[in-house]
């Protein structure tokens, strides 16, 4: 319904909206209000007679512009807070060397709480990062929010002690299949300290 209001800027809008009503068992607030309607604290809204309204609406005289000023004032939202949960951070994109878009993890973040912030959906930040469903994410971490490239900027890199390829894979923006494939090893392999890992070509 509210896409067809034009209220949905997203193709994925309504699987989102959908999503955070869950997430947070928001129906919970429709039972509360039943309660309170049965009980007589809430009074029941009226059925609106469209019909009705609509000849109200043609009879009714042109408002000035004082009249449309002080509407608007009164229909400002209000700001409400919801147990001091923010739903919508503000959150610094930035491009790395390889020209794609990552975010650095903030404490507490989840992929859940990054993909609604981002438009995005979890899944999508697993494979752009190589990562498993139930991998926790760390402080500053970076967080690929679009695919790695088939190659990289610079042609190789030389393993230091502690290197694993999907740490090269992350720093140098390469997709980790394309970079076992281009060095003609074994996916799940990892590289020997020294060992020089190409980063365009494929090794002949």
């Amino acid at each position: 319904g509210l896409k067809k209001c034009g209220y949905a800027t997203s193709s994925k809008y309504a699987t989102l909206l959908i999503r955070i009503i869950e997430d947070n068992d928001l129906t919970r607030f429709d039972k509360i209000g039943k309660k309170l309607i049965q009980n007589g604290s809430i009074p029941e809204r009226p059925k609106v007679n469209e019909e009705k309204n609509n000849d109200i609406a043609k009879d009714k005289p042109k408002k000035n512009r004082d009249n449309r000023s002080s509407r608007k004032e009164r229909s400002k939202p209000t700001n409400v807070a919801l147990n001091d949960v923010s739903i919508i951070k503000s959150r610094k994109i930035n491009v790395s060397e390889n020209r794609i878009k990552y975010v650095t993890v903030k404490e507490g973040d989840t992929f859940e709480s990054i993909a609604q912030e981002l438009d995005l959906m979890p899944w999508q930040l697993w494979k752009y990062n190589d990562l498993e469903k139930n991998d926790v994410l760390t402080e500053g971490q970076l967080l690929y929010i679009q695919p790695k490239r088939n190659s990289a900027q610079t042609s190789w890199h030389t393993v230091k002690k502690g290197d694993t390829m999907r740490q090269i894979s992350q720093t140098h923006g390469v997709k980790l299949k394309a970079l076992y494939k281009k060095n003609r090893m074994e996916p799940g392999s990892q590289p020997q300290v020294g060992q020089r890992i190409s980063l365009k070509k494929k090794i002949d």
